[in-house]
């Protein structure tokens, strides 16, 4: 029996219907998500680079003066620092120049420090942001830029010069508004030992960063599930196979009957599907009008010649209040499966139609019978 008839076997068994479930869940609740609970607002993130001083001079020299501007900051206990920021924008939605509050334009301040020169761009994620973006160095020290088009995901980035007393560090502090944007986070990357939570580190990335992880974490979950379900079936199989077998094996050496090709049929389809299916086969039999119009049905299909409507409305008065599905611990029959036997019986020979009448192997049935009530006192 090949891999096929393993998964349909598998497929029988676990109704696959209900992963289509599982997905129609999972796709109903990302739609929720997406409509009901997605960010549908900008966001804005100031990274903090590197934060690097200038002077780093751990021993005293006298004699050593450091002037900047004619001021000698090392007399004075002051050092300077080079910033690096990126402001970014974190999201996957586009803030337009219509977006800003032009009161309260886009920018920064540092608090204990002092901005001696103009902020310098020294890189951007796209051409126009480098060519339209302006910085003002204001006298009060705060940093404001232009309102420019950031899109989803673009960012820039700026190099600062401050002056601050040695033991100061500077702090950045984000600063106007932008319509949709509440808070404008301050993230300082250059801290590497900074240990994060696991929050912080479940919500980081943009939304469609979310979306590849969601996908790859189902991946995961359903490659799992198979990898248990897959085995775990194929050896249940096993088991119930080598069971039928010995069966089959018990019954030949009790009955002492000799191998006969209508024995042997009725073996090989209880190895293949089990009790059950043996069940309907006696079923099929018990009604020789229904079994004749099924069986003539059948070969008109098989010979591609369509039921005219008489036939039709033939076979269903003759199936109707007809029980169409049984099951037992085996598993379960299905229509197409009743199908299946009917072709089979054909193919074998079993049943056949010679000028519109049915003949039925009388031996097979009377075999059939006594294999049945032998499997069923065991």
């Amino acid at each position: 029996m090949g891999i096929n008839d393993n998964f349909l076997r598998i497929e029988k068994k676990f109704a696959w219907s209900f992963f289509g479930f599982l997905l129609a869940i999972i796709f109903g609740a990302f739609s929720i998500y997406t409509v009901y609970f997605k960010d549908t607002n900008p966001k804005i993130d100031f990274i903090i680079e590197a934060n690097t001083k200038v002077l780093d001079i751990k021993e005293n020299v006298r004699k050593l003066d450091i002037m900047y501007q004619n001021e000698n900051i090392k007399e004075n206990g002051k050092n300077l620092s080079i910033i690096k920021i990126k402001i970014i924008n974190s999201s996957d939605v586009n803030i337009l120049s219509t977006y800003y509050d032009l009161n309260d334009l886009l920018g920064f301040r540092l608090e204990n420090a002092e901005i001696v020169e103009k902020p310098e761009i020294i890189g951007s994620s796209n051409n126009y942001i480098r060519k339209h973006l302006k910085i003002n160095l204001e006298s009060s020290g705060s940093v404001k830029f232009n309102p420019i088009i950031i899109d989803g995901g673009e960012s820039f980035t700026l190099k600062i010069l401050a002056l601050h007393k040695i033991h100061d560090i500077p702090l950045l502090k984000p600063i106007g508004k932008i319509a949709g944007i509440r808070n404008i986070s301050v993230i300082e990357s250059f801290k590497e030992t900074e240990t994060k939570s696991f929050w912080s580190e479940l919500k980081e990335g943009t939304t469609w960063v979310h979306i590849v992880r969601f996908f790859a974490y189902l991946i995961i979950v359903i490659i799992s599930v198979l990898t248990i379900v897959i085995p775990t079936t194929l050896i249940s199989d096993s088991i119930t196979k080598r069971k039928r077998k010995r069966n089959v094996r018990n019954y030949r050496t009790k009955k002492n009957l000799p191998d006969t090709p209508d024995r042997n049929l009725i073996y090989d389809m209880y190895l293949e599907f089990g009790l059950n299916y043996l069940n309907t086969t006696q079923r099929i039999f018990n009604d020789e009008k229904l079994l004749k119009v099924r069986l003539r049905t059948f070969l008109r299909r098989k010979d591609k010649i369509q039921p005219d409507f008489e036939g039709m409305k033939e076979l269903r008065a003759v199936s109707s209040g007809q029980i169409q599905y049984v099951s037992n611990s085996d598993g379960r029959i299905t229509l197409h499966d009743r199908d299946r036997i009917i072709r089979r019986l054909n193919d074998e020979n079993i049943i056949k139609l010679e000028n519109n009448e049915l003949i039925v192997n009388a031996q097979f049935i009377s075999d059939l019978n006594e294999f049945i009530s032998y499997l069923k006192l065991i």
